[in-house]
This record gives structure tokens, sequence and C-alpha cells, in this order.
């Protein structure tokens, strides 16, 4: 395996010491091989892959770039140029194969990876907030509903009411049982038919 990939070799092309390496393989495991982090008394060695990862860590914390930052770039994919190709402008400065400021390309990269997570955020709560409005709507709806049959059947209470009650203030009972059986066959009248929709039947 190239010497570059060993503790020394990475920590020697990223510019950090090696406490610095092993520090990083521990707190961006996740995205390393198992050999990057082995067991005691096993080398630590990195693929290429684990040193890309490694250089995006170096190359954002050199323009002090949080933790939390380079940790969603890597979930998204991000990773640092390897082998390094130590291209630098008049100032000294890191350049990519284009010309480009290193350091400007890795701050801007990371910047759009959090403002895609904070999109992604917005969005769910959206749709979170539109759901309940739909809930809300339909609930208003149903109360409305409610609302109006409650009404009509206070309605037809008080046109039975009226209609059960006789001209001098009593209820008229007259013939009602003598009639009980007769009118089993006959049609039902409107007052009839409205006791029997404000109780349901």
């Amino acid at each position: 395996m190239p010497t570059m990939n060993t503790v020394t070799g990475l920590s020697n092309a990223l510019g950090v010491t090696p406490a610095t390496i092993r520090r990083w393989s521990g707190e961006f495991s996740d995205y390393l091989s198992r050999h990057a982090s082995p067991p005691r008394g096993e080398t630590r060695v990195f693929s290429d892959d684990d040193a890309a990862v490694l250089a995006l860590v170096a190359e954002m914390r050199r323009v002090n770039i949080d933790l939390e930052t380079i940790t969603a770039a890597l979930a998204a994919g991000e990773r640092g140029h390897w082998p390094p190709d130590n291209r630098q402008d008049d100032a000294g400065q890191a350049q990519t194969a284009d010309g480009a400021p290193m350091a400007l390309v890795t701050q801007l990269t990371a910047k759009a990876s959090s403002l895609e997570g904070e999109l992604k955020a917005t969005k769910t709560e959206l749709d979170r907030r539109i759901a309940e409005l739909k809930d809300a709507q339909n609930a208003a709806r149903d109360a409305e509903k409610r609302a109006t049959i409650a009404e009509t059947k206070l309605e037809a209470v008080s046109i039975l009411g009226d209609s059960e009650t006789s001209p001098g203030g009593e209820i008229s009972t007259a013939n009602e049982t003598s009639s009980q059986d007769e009118s089993e066959d006959k049609p039902l009248t409107r007052r009839q038919r409205l006791g029997n929709w404000i109780s349901g039947e």
C-alpha cells in the first residue's frame, strides 16, 4: 500500500499532525473503512476513499468550517481532492485543477450542502403545516354540517310542538288510544314523520 496512505503519509500530505489524523479517524469513522480505525494491535491504514474523506475534512477545517457542516457535506457524498495536487496561486493558496481557489470552492460546497439540508427541513415543515390546515378545514366542514342538522331538527321540534298543542294550550290526546290500531295501517302524518326523523328512527 502506498506510504501516503499511512497516518504519517496523510499527515504530511494534508498538513496536519498525526494526532489530528487519528482524531479525525474517530470523529468521522462512519465515512471511513474499518482499517482506518482498526482494533488495538492492528496497523492503521487508509484507502484512497478514506484519504479523500480526510482531505475534505482538512480543507474545510482550514477555513474554519464547523464539524456539523463537514458531517453534512460527507453525508451528501462530498469528498476532498486526493491525491492533492499542491497547485498554489501567487498568494500561496491551494487551487483546483481549473485554477479556482481550493478554500473558496470547499467553503461554497459546504454552504450549498448546508442550504440543501435547510431547504429539505423547511419543505418537511411546510408539508406538515399544509396537512394540519387540511385537517382543520375538514373538521370545520363537519362541524358546520352538524350545526345545520341540529338547527333543522330544532325547527322541526318547534313545528311539532305547535302542531301537538290545542288552541287552549293543552296537549291534544283525544282518541289517540282508540285510534292507535287504525293508524298503524295508515300513511304517517307529517307530524309523525318529523317525530321519527328527530328521534332518528
